[in-house]
């Protein structure tokens, strides 16, 4: 299981180097889960699992209301932008049923990644180039 990032709304311009970019904003910051297809309505089972099973909390989307505010200087030749990213956890997922009827095993889906965002408020800013 592997912290990842995962992209939010927050992002501020490009602007073209030498300078420096600032992002102040009073917004509702968000990022939600991605993954596999074929994963779709057992994101909340996996969920509760992880939190009950790792260290924090995660849930199927995260959102949060502040002012966001970073500064962040550009190098000579460079158009960049910066954007927040949001602590997520990336794991791997597998789903299996068992036929009584028949005694066996049916799998719907091995090997799947999600990443799941933390319930926390932890993020990171981090430079997007043109």
């Amino acid at each position: 299981m592997k912290t990842s990032y995962r992209p939010t709304n927050i992002v501020s311009d490009f602007i073209q180097g030498p300078g420096r970019i600032s992002y102040s904003k009073t917004k509702t910051a968000e990022a939600s889960w991605s993954g596999s297809v074929g994963i779709g309505g057992d994101i909340g089972p996996i969920v509760a699992k992880m939190t009950a099973s790792l260290e924090g909390s995660y849930t199927r989307g995260w959102s949060k209301s502040s002012t966001w505010s970073y500064s962040l200087d550009i190098a000579r030749g460079k158009t960049q932008r910066i954007r927040m990213y949001h602590a997520s956890k990336k794991v791997k997922v597998s789903k299996k049923t068992f036929n009584t009827g028949r005694c066996t095993w049916r799998t719907a889906y091995s090997d799947k990644t999600v990443d799941v965002p933390k319930r926390q408020n932890v993020n990171v800013w981090k430079r997007e180039n043109l």
